[in-house]
């Protein structure tokens, strides 16, 4: 697995039965159409995410596939972005809020390039060796 797809059915799999019956049932919009926004929203951002890494330019995958090593987050950010459109109890969706950030965090993890991610041909590139010394994982000058 290299780069992927984000997927309704990625999402739909996150939902609770509660939330995939609230899902189907509200909205004025076609509930489809919804998630298909967000899943168009949440790959630009994984995209720009995994772009904000130099290591990673010049290896994004093909146009609307985001990096395996990140379709936990993506689709956990989707399910995110699709509940809060639902008509839930406040309290249905606050256990949810600390796996939300989690989500985030590993997206900074690749934007800082301290997760590496796997080009289209499936390698992972090595870390470059800045050459500086370092104690304790403290770098010291740099001339």
């Amino acid at each position: 697995m290299s780069w992927v797809t984000l997927t309704e059915s990625d999402v739909l799999a996150r939902l609770s039965e509660n939330e995939k019956t609230c899902y189907e049932e509200t909205g004025e919009e076609s509930p489809a159409d919804r998630l298909t926004g967000i899943i168009l929203q949440v790959t630009a951002l994984v995209r720009g995410k995994v772009a904000s890494c130099d290591e990673n330019l010049g290896k994004l995958g093909a146009a609307g596939t985001i990096p395996s090593e990140c379709l936990w987050a993506a689709a956990t950010i989707a399910r995110g972005s699709l509940v809060a459109s639902l008509p839930l109890e406040e309290g249905e969706t606050d256990p949810r809020s600390e796996e939300l950030k989690k989500a985030h965090a590993i997206l900074d993890q690749v934007a800082a390039c301290e997760l590496r991610i796997e080009d289209p041909s499936g390698t992972i590139p090595e870390a470059a060796d800045s050459g500086a010394g370092s104690y304790g994982g403290c770098p010291h000058m740099e001339f």
